[in-house]
């Protein structure tokens, strides 16, 4: 059965849904408060091309985290600015003339790619005026840059930061001036259609690649679901065990998907109240989309609405609370 109270997509985080279903797997971050996370040297990109992206990627519905604070106190990167990249799903380092200059921008990151490395952070660097080739082996002002971090940091912090600079040269990203001559108007583009694949790749739940004769019950239920997704609507799929209904759900749950703000999809919901309560069910329900709005659910559970009825009704009134 599927639960739809719709309003369209608006800018603010997803949660992924549960149950190892979705492609991302295990990597998946779990709580994430944000989609995207900007890195940037604001001398270099804040008013024009990190300013255009980040407004491109918020009109888009993703929740994207820019610091807006050009003067920083203290010598330490905040706690805050670290915990904004860990619970980000996609980083992005724009890597400029100036962006090795600053501590706080290879502070960023070191931490960035620590993400990539133990949760499977995406990272999708874009090289702006530069070259890899110029990161992984600066020379010139980046090399003077660097010489100088050596005179007030710590030896091995400085030779961290060489290294990831080595490694972000290494991974796929964008060079500025090789995209449509240097327009910045198509790379941004680009990258939206990017981030907007990366993000609805983590939420899709796996499905057979090749499902015979399903689409005809896919369009016979899509037709009746208004296009514009007013109002709250509630879909039951019965019948026969073994015959697709979960399946079924899953299809329509992709489908739908990247028109909502939240997804939530409950698998297996009679063994899960059988063996831990119905309370269970009502809590991952709730959690799921506690801060958000418009949420899509997909539950795979037993036949009959008047479960449904019973058991989310208390789970529907301390959403709304």
């Amino acid at each position: 059965m599927m639960s739809i109270q719709s309003r369209k997509r608006a800018s603010s985080s997803s949660n992924a849904p549960h149950g190892g279903d979705h492609e991302g797997g295990d990597k998946r971050p779990k709580g994430n408060a944000y989609e995207v996370f900007l890195s940037f040297r604001g001398i270099d990109t804040r008013k024009n091309f990190t300013d255009y992206l980040y407004t491109s990627l918020i009109d888009a519905g993703i929740h994207v985290f820019r610091d807006d604070n050009e003067l920083r106190v203290g010598e330490e990167i905040g706690p805050e600015l670290l915990c904004s990249i860990t619970q980000s799903t996609i980083s992005i380092p724009i890597i400029s003339e100036n962006y090795v200059s600053s501590k706080w921008c290879l502070c960023e990151l070191v931490q960035m790619l620590k993400c990539k490395r133990s949760k499977g952070q995406i990272v999708l660097p874009i090289f702006y005026k530069m070259e890899p080739s110029q990161v992984r082996h600066p020379m010139g002002r980046l090399r003077e840059a660097i010489d100088a971090h050596k005179k007030n940091m710590e030896e091995m912090v400085v030779k961290e930061w060489e290294e990831a600079l080595k490694e972000v040269s290494s991974l796929k990203g964008w060079e500025s001036e090789k995209i449509d001559n240097g327009h910045e108007g198509t790379l941004v583009k680009i990258i939206v259609k990017k981030v907007m694949g990366e993000l609805k790749r983590l939420f899709q739940l796996n499905v057979p690649e090749q499902l015979v004769g399903i689409e005809d019950h896919v369009q016979q239920i899509m037709s009746n679901i208004d296009a514009e997704f007013n109002g709250t609507k509630i879909i039951g799929i019965y019948g026969m065990g073994g015959i697709g209904k979960t399946t079924l759900a899953k299809v329509l749950y992709n489908r739908l998907s990247c028109h909502f703000n939240c997804r939530s999809f409950l698998a297996n919901i009679r063994e899960t109240s059988q063996c831990k309560g119905i309370e269970c069910v009502q809590k991952q329900f709730i959690d799921d989309p506690r801060e958000q709005r418009a949420p899509l659910f997909a539950l795979d559970g037993p036949d009959p609405p008047t479960f449904y009825k019973s058991s989310l009704k208390g789970a529907y009134r301390a959403l709304q609370s």
